[in-house]
Order: structure tokens, then C-alpha cells, then sequence
């Protein structure tokens, strides 16, 4: 090659075996025979500490190549001593092209070819000289081809960033530049270990959390968008105003037009004040190919150590006389602030909605308008998660204050004495720029202030985490909205996670939900001791009732985690569900599925009959099953006494010692007591006695007998240690199922 297109390569020469760090020796030694193919040993060098290897490389370079990519193109590697940093191959040829994977370096240098996309870290362990060779000719060879780049990856950084970060709105990524903000306030953030950062708001607007709550620094921020740029070219950092402008000017933009323009508005209107600092936000947008669509707007911060009065003088707006600014009469084009230096600074786009969605893996946000009720551990955590994920709309409802125990469970780790809600709607509403949380503080037993009737009216769904059986079943019944119910809630130990849901259309209410889940607690032998195991309490005040539940977060933020993609799993079905998720000791989770029955509603004597589809069945299949004779059996159930509902969920079949005649049923007794005993047990006493039930064989109505009638009156007696109503079921062909509450028709 011509000595006078080549880059000069710096130190002496040395001989391969002379060369003293391993990894040059490597390649050295294993170009030395000529035993690699398509890549030739030139020469080898040590500059000061650093020793460096040139090599030929033939890529593979096809009749009308993408970017100007020689048959042979010499590249100097030069290595590290220390290994701290990867091997930098270096394109020696003067005219090498700038393609795609460049990295940074300065104008007239050589150019470094990128090989690697994963941190030298990540490289180390399997690196070896023919990996990093059979790289360097793939990458050459792929870039004469246009290759390099795949079409679906991002595309390059127009600059390499540094450690200063500059968080700013997410509107300055958006393709569409109405929504950016021309003029900023800055405030702190913090200085990290390899790091500094601070924050910009549109001018006016309020500052990004608690910890930017102070005043802005003396920083202007001023916005400039730029015309689209083609990406590829990975160029040297802009070190002062004059070369920022040149990089623009290379599009046919006028950087230092821009600035005497608003400098001088700012100096007239009294604006900024002149010893402020300048911060200057560019905005590039960037296409794939010259003239295509924008896919991208890559964001930089430069700031300007020099005040705004000396900034103006260096690109020849006005001159500075003891602190005085006189506007110059007449401005020398050519000063474009080649005195003004600039930091760099890596922008930082806010989160939104939509990029929450995109890290949690979603395609995008979900616009359901929610409202949780109960702020609570289980609660804060759950809402929390699925706002993180770009989830919902939230309205959060709790009237409970938050005191010092809380902080053990809950999501929030400060604000004692303040409502639940408040402080987690405030905490949570930052988490995306778009993103707002309002907090209702109210018992939703009590009468509904408006705001909450509002709330109700307008959500998609109410998610109930008040773990109280009071207020799901209030939500279910007794609140006016359209929403879908679902309800989230741990067993007092902590160890279980229940979720249930309605079905979409509510044809299958929440409160039917729940007896499916008190029925399998019974009938599942896999939820055997779900409700045996009381939680053990913790007193933290003087009441009686000042009492807390001993449950490590550690479940709680397991369960919670569960619970979020449990939550939005039922409301992407249709169809009601139930689910029970337990933990073991050792934190391994398993799911329980819990069938849900439809039901149906008969109303006699002002009582509601609820009544599950699959306890018909099953009592419609005994009667067959006994057929010639008469067969019955007790009721499991529960009352709702404030809503004057009767909840009927599954039967005890004849006991052994019952009497079963063509004409007559006699109910046992043997095994029945300690059938409820388990019932009650396995329930928490949700599920009980209910009433009984009995079959009248083909042929016969459904109308009670006179053995019915003593039957009844024995029923009412009993019920009146309770106060419920007698309930009986009588069973026929039809199959017919006749339903008498309270008290028997007349003919009876």
C-alpha cells in the first residue's frame, strides 16, 4: 500500500516474539505462520507502553460495495498493557469511509472500528485472538455490504456519551415537536460515583419529586431542534460553541443565528439574567437512510461554564464593559462562540405510560380507568406494580391514616400521620410524566361523597384489596357502577394469595365468586388448612382494636408481585375466575384453579335465593341416582341477613342412617354434625346449615307434602335460635326444583 494514503502508526518497530502483553503476542503469534486465512501480519510496534499490531485484512467486498470498503484494508490493533480497555483496531487508510460502528474519535484521526456491541467485561472470557480476527474481517465485510446495521436494530448516536445526565420531559423524544418546551428550568439532582446529573422542566412547570423540590439552579435552558441527519457517523464530542455549530452548519443550519436571536430576547424582555449559565438542548432527529421516515430524535445537553453575557460577546451579539452589555451595531458573522467551551451532557428522556409498558414487555399502556379500594400493604404493592407496568388509571380509595407499623409492610416508607391514600396517590402519580393517581380518602360503607360516586360511575374496573368481606360484598351489591369487580386479599397468615373476578358481562358477580372460593375450601383437598392457620397479632397502640397482623413483607411482596399479572390475566378473560397461589416455607409458590359455577336468582318471600347451577345438577343427578325411592340431604350455604340473600353453594348427601322409600324420605343424622363442624372449620364459619332438601318421585308435583309441611314447621323452630328463615328444596321430574322460604303455600 502507498505509504501516502495510510495513516502514520506511531513507536518502534519490534519483532512478534518481543512483544511483551499477552493478547498482542496471541495475535502475533498466530498470524506468524500465515495460518489464518484472509488476515496477514505487516508489522509490530510498542509506543511507550502500548504495543500495537498491523494486519491486512481481505473482507469480502462485493462489484458495487454500500460504503467504500477496499479488497485489503490495513488496520493497526493496539493493546491495552493493563487489559483494562478492549483492542482498538484502527483503519488506516486516509479515505476509509464513515460507516456505521464507528467509534468516537477526532477529526484527522484514524478511524476505530467498533466490533463488539457487549462491554469488554462481558468479552473477556471468551476472547481469543482468532474471535477477535475472524470479527474484524466479518465486520469489513458486512459494512462493504450494508450489513452491519440490521434493520431492525437502533440506530447509532450521532455522539458518545459521557457521565453527566440530563433528565428531561419525554416530549423531547417525540418526532412531532410541538409538545417541547423552548425554554427550561433546571434543577440539582445528585453527583454519583462516575456521575453527575440534573433536570429540566419547561419553564413554570414543577419540579420532578421531592428531591428537585428547590429552587432552579442559574442554568437557562434554551431548545434547538435540528434538521433530520442520516445515522451512521459516530463523530467527536463538540468541545465549544464554534464546533457544535459547524457540526450543524454541515446541514445548512445557523446555530449562532438561533442564539443571537434569543439572547438578545432574553436581554430585552429581562428574561434570564446575564451571569446565568447557558444550557443548550439539541434536538436531532434521525432516519435510517437519507430522505426516509424518522425513527428516532436522539437529545444532548451542552452547558456553557461561561455566563450567558459572556456567551453572547463570544458569537458578536454585544460587547461587555465593567459588567454592562453594549449591543454591537454590526455582528461579524464568523463569530460562532469558538471561545465558548461545553460539557456535554447525556440525555435522559422521563417515563411515560408507554415506556413503562415497553420495560414490563407490553406492546402498550393499558387506559382502564380503575379504582382500588384499600391502601393497605397487599394494596399499595399491587397498584404499584401494575402502574409501573404503564397499567391503568387509578383512583385510590382508603380512609385509613398511615402509622409507624405500616412501614413494615407497606409500600411507603414515610408520611406517618397522613391518609393512605394521599400520600399514595402522590408518591405513585410520579412515576410517569403522564401518569396521575387521585386519592379519594372515604369509608366506602359510609354514604359515598360525590367524588366516589363519580369515580364509580366512570371506571372500567374496582379492584377490591380491602381484604374485608363487608366491602367486596358492598362492592358487589351494593355499589351503582358498570365496572368489572375484582377482588385481591392474603389469608391472615399471610401464606395464601386469593384472587377472584367477575366475569366481564357481570353475569357472574363478585359475591357468587366468592362462594365458589368458600366451596372449594371445603371440597379441594388441596386448600385443606388454607383458613387454619390464624395469623398470629402484634399490638401497636393502646385500643382494643390496635392490633396488626404478623406477616414478613417478604410475602407480601410476593404474593403482591402474583397477584399484579393475576389481576390483569382475569381482565384480559371474559369469564369469572378463581385462583389460590400458597406459599411454602421455602417461598415456592403453587396455584389452586377454582371452577366457577353459574348461578340463578329465585326470590320468594322477600328473600333472594342465589343458587349455583352445579348444586342443581347434583341434586337433580341424586334424585335420578335413587330413583324408584325418595332421597334428600342438607344444604351448605350462608345468609346474608342485610340484603335478605340466601347463598346456596353445595349439599351433604343422605346421611347412612336416612330412610329412602318410593313414597317418603326420612334424613339421617349419622356424620352430619361433624360434616358442618368442617364446613365451618375450613371457612372461617362463611359457609353453614343452611336449610334441607329432599326429592318427590315421577309422577308427583313439587308441592309440599303433609310430611313436608311437619318438616317446615320443625325447620322453623330450629331457625329461630338464629333468627333465619326455614329453607327447603323439594327436587321433582322435570326435573323441576321448587324452592319455600319462610313459610309453606296454603294448600300445604
Amino acid at each position: 500500500m502507498d505509504a501516502m494514503t495510510l495513516h502514520a502508526v506511531d513507536g518502534e518497530r519490534v519483532a512478534p516474539d518481543d512483544l511483551r502483553v499477552p493478547k498482542a503476542r496471541a495475535i502475533a503469534g498466530l498470524l506468524a505462520d500465515g495460518a489464518f486465512p484472509f488476515v496477514d501480519l505487516v508489522e509490530c510496534r510498542r509506543d511507550g507502553v502500548r504495543e500495537i499490531v498491523v494486519v491486512d485484512v481481505e473482507p469480502e467486498v462485493p462489484p458495487s460495495p454500500v460504503h467504500d470498503i477496499r479488497e485489503v484494508e490495513r488496520v493497526a490493533v493496539s493493546f491495552d498493557p493493563d487489559d483494562l480497555r478492549q483492542p482498538d483496531p484502527r483503519a488506516l487508510r486516509r479515505t476509509f469511509p464513515y460507516p456505521p460502528h464507528v467509534n468516537l474519535h477526532y477529526d484527522g484521526d484514524a478511524r476505530s472500528l467498533c466490533l463488539f456491541e457487549e462491554p469488554y467485561a462481558e468479552q473477556k472470557p471468551r476472547w481469543t485472538a482468532a474471535r477477535f480476527l475472524g470479527r474484524l474481517q466479518v465486520w469489513l465485510s458486512k459494512t462493504a455490504r450494508g450489513e452491519l446495521h440490521a434493520p431492525d436494530q437502533a440506530l447509532e448516536p450521532l455522539f458518545f456519551s459521557t457521565g453527566n445526565v440530563l433528565v428531561v420531559p419525554a416530549a423531547f423524544y417525540h418526532a412531532d415537536s410541538s409538545g417541547v418546551p423552548e425554554r427550561l428550568d433546571v434543577y440539582r439532582g445528585s453527583a454519583g460515583v462516575r456521575e453527575h446529573a440534573i433536570v429540566a422542566t419547561a419553564t413554570g412547570g414543577a419540579p420532578p419529586g421531592d428531591a428537585h423540590s428547590g429552587a432552579p439552579l442559574a442554568l437557562a435552558g434554551l431548545t434547538y431542534t435540528a434538521a433530520p441527519r442520516t445515522h451512521g457517523v459516530i463523530r467527536h464530542r463538540p468541545r465549544t460553541l464554534g464546533d457544535l455549530h459547524r457540526y450543524l452548519a454541515e446541514a445548512g443550519e445557523d446555530l449562532a443565528a438561533f442564539l443571537r436571536d434569543r439572547l438578545r430576547a432574553w436581554h430585552r424582555d429581562s428574561a434570564v439574567p446575564p451571569d446565568h449559565q447557558l444550557l443548550l438542548m439539541v434536538r436531532i432527529p434521525k432516519v435510517r437512510d437519507e430522505g426516509g421516515q424518522i425513527e428516532a430524535v436522539e437529545v444532548w445537553g451542552f452547558v456553557s461554564p461561561d455566563p450567558i453575557k459572556t456567551v453572547g460577546a463570544d458569537i458578536g451579539i454585544w460587547t461587555v464593559h465593567d459588567g454592562h452589555l453594549a449591543p454591537n451595531i454590526a455582528v461579524d458573522p464568523g463569530q460562532v462562540g469558538d471561545a465558548t467551551a461545553l460539557d456535554l451532557y447525556n440525555a435522559v428522556g422521563g417515563l411515560t405510560r408507554a415506556h413503562a409498558a415497553a420495560l414490563s414487555g407490553e406492546a402498550s399502556p393499558d387506559d382502564s380507568a380503575i379504582v382500588a379500594v384499600g391502601a393497605g400493604a397487599l394494596g399499595s404493592q399491587l397498584v404499584s406494580t401494575l402502574i409501573r407496568a404503564g397499567y391503568g388509571l387509578w383512583t385510590v380509595v382508603d380512609e385509613d391514616l398511615f402509622y409507624p407499623h405500616n412501614a413494615a409492610r407497606h409500600l411507603l416508607p414515610v408520611g406517618v400521620g397522613y391518609p393512605k391514600a394521599d400520600l399514595l396517590a402522590s408518591f405513585l402519580g410520579q412515576l410517569a410524566e403522564d401518569g396521575s393517581v387521585t386519592a379519594i380518602v372515604a369509608n366506602v360503607l359510609a354514604p359515598l361523597p360525590d367524588e366516589l360516586a363519580q369515580a364509580y360511575e366512570k371506571a372500567d374496573v374496582v379492584l377490591d384489596a380491602s381484604a374485608s368481606v363487608a366491602v367486596a360484598r358492598h362492592l358487589a351489591l351494593d355499589t351503582d357502577s358498570t365496572a368489572r369487580r375484582v377482588s385481591a386479599f392474603l389469608t391472615p397468615d399471610g401464606r395464601d394469595l386469593v384472587v377472584l373476578a367477575e366475569s366481564a358481562d357481570r353475569s357472574t358477580t363478585l359475591d357468587r365468586v366468592e362462594m365458589e372460593y368458600y366451596r372449594a375450601l371445603v371440597t379441594d383437598e388441596r386448600l385443606r388448612d388454607h383458613l387454619d392457620r390464624p395469623g398470629a397479632s402484634v399490638r401497636y397502640g393502646n385500643g382494643c382494636r390496635d392490633t396488626s397482623g404478623r406477616i414478613p413483607q417478604d410475602l407480601v411482596g410476593l404474593h403482591a408481585a402474583i397477584a399484579a399479572r393475576a389481576v390483569r390475566d382475569a381482565l384480559r378473560s371474559p369469564v369469572a375466575s378463581a385462583r389460590v397461589w400458597r406459599a411454602a416455607e421455602d417461598r415456592s409458590v403453587s396455584v389452586v384453579p377454582i371452577d366457577v359455577s353459574e348461578y340463578t336468582e329465585v326470590t320468594e318471600d322477600g328473600w333472594t335465593i342465589v343458587l349455583a347451577d352445579r348444586l342443581r345438577q347434583a341434586l337433580v343427578e341424586q334424585r335420578a341416582n335413587r330413583l324408584p325411592n325418595e332421597t334428600g340431604g342438607a344444604l351448605v350455604g350462608t345468609f346474608d341477613a342485610q340484603r335478605q340473600r340466601i347463598y346456596l353453594v353445595d349439599h351433604v348427601p343422605a346421611p347412612r342412617d336416612s330412610v329412602e322409600h318410593p313414597t317418603a324420605f326420612v334424613r339421617g343424622s349419622e356424620g352430619l354434625p361433624e360434616a358442618f363442624e368442617n364446613v365451618a372449620r375450613a371457612t372461617a364459619g362463611q359457609l353453614d346449615y343452611a336449610g334441607e332438601w329432599h326429592s318427590h318421585p315421577d309422577g308427583h308435583s313439587t308441592l309440599p307434602s303433609q310430611d313436608d309441611a311437619a318438616l317446615f314447621a320443625w325447620l322453623s323452630r330450629h331457625r329461630l335460635v338464629d333468627g333465619f328463615p326455614p329453607l327447603m328444596l323439594i327436587a321433582g321430574e322435570g326435573p323441576v326444583l321448587a324452592t319455600y322460604i319462610g313459610a309453606l303455600p296454603p294448600h300445604a
